[in-house]
């Protein structure tokens, strides 16, 4: 667009700059023309850019993600959904969760280019390699937005002791958290309600330590990799409880990160643990909790 329109100007005096693409231009370099458009004019995500590679190459997978987020927004009556007190994930937040299952990828930079077809290590790029990419994400992005893993998940916020969205500051480790549920669920084959234990642990640390603020997507892709290593020697269920070990003892020595924690303000760290500490390892039966949740098929009850 050539500018800003003076007050006054009408559209049809407002000269708008176009680039026209020859009829021989495929889909991916349409696609690459947009991405490299957008991001010398309004800034956008690496989110963005791989939500319109999947308008090209796999518009339905976009479509899903979609369609998850309207649906976490409000509950529904005649239906299992994936509607929520916690958190009303973004496409692109669910995007994360998919890119961190499928490539072990927070750097959403890095997973454009993989899904792209290119080789990190090389430079190279091939169509396989692109398709080969595209049907791990497809796999990947299944095991994400099933209705069982998410609400089974959201039983393990509620076992560490929240309740709500007001209880949490950060999504990113609603998000993450997720992450790393799907990886002991899907990668390791961990039963629920080990599973539930362990990740509600996690959680806790995690918001108890800020975890996911700052370079958290450095911090997300050094615990993907720290406890798939640990996993391949003790298990998931036991490399868990070990990582979260070493991460507490560099908390008690980070004196900062304490006073942070805990300043007295009403939104701080320490407020919110504090309510989430009365209700940890509580089930719905033992605590006042009342509201509407959505329905969910005899099959995923447990």
């Amino acid at each position: 667009m050539g500018g800003r329109p003076r007050p006054g100007q009408g559209s049809a005096e407002f000269l708008f700059n176009v680039v026209e693409l020859d009829a021989a231009v495929d889909e991916e370099q349409v696609a690459e023309v947009f991405v490299r458009i957008n991001s010398e004019g309004v800034k956008l995500n690496q989110a963005d850019f791989i939500l319109t590679l999947m308008s090209v190459f796999w518009d339905e997978g976009r479509k899903q993600l979609e369609a998850f987020s309207r649906a976490a927004k409000a509950p529904s009556i005649s239906t299992a959904s994936s509607f929520n007190w916690y958190i009303s994930p973004s496409p692109d937040q669910l995007l994360r969760v998919v890119i961190a299952l499928t490539f072990d990828r927070a750097v959403l930079r890095h997973a454009y280019s993989i899904l792209r077809g290119k080789d990190l290590e090389t430079g190279h790029t091939s169509l396989e390699r692109r398709d080969q990419q595209f049907q791990a994400l497809q796999s990947a992005q299944a095991e994400v937005l099933k209705l069982t893993h998410w609400h089974e998940y959201l039983r393990a916020l509620e076992r560490s002791g929240y309740r709500s969205a007001k209880m949490i500051s950060s999504q990113n480790v609603v998000l993450f958290s997720y992450a790393l549920w799907l990886r002991g669920r899907v990668r390791h084959g961990v039963p629920v309600d080990q599973l539930r234990e362990v990740i509600a642990r996690w959680f806790f640390m995690a918001r108890l330590t800020s975890r996911y603020s700052g370079s958290f997507e450095t911090q997300a892709e050094r615990d993907f990799g720290r406890i798939d290593e640990l996993a391949a020697e003790i298990g998931f269920k036991a490399a868990q409880p070990n990582h979260q070990r070493h991460t507490d003892r560099r908390f008690l020595d980070d004196h900062t990160a304490q006073r942070t924690c805990y300043r007295g303000v009403a939104k701080s760290c320490s407020l919110r643990l504090f309510r989430s500490s009365q209700y940890f390892g509580r089930g719905c039966s033992t605590v006042n909790w009342q509201g509407p949740r959505a329905p969910r098929p005899s099959s995923d009850q447990h």
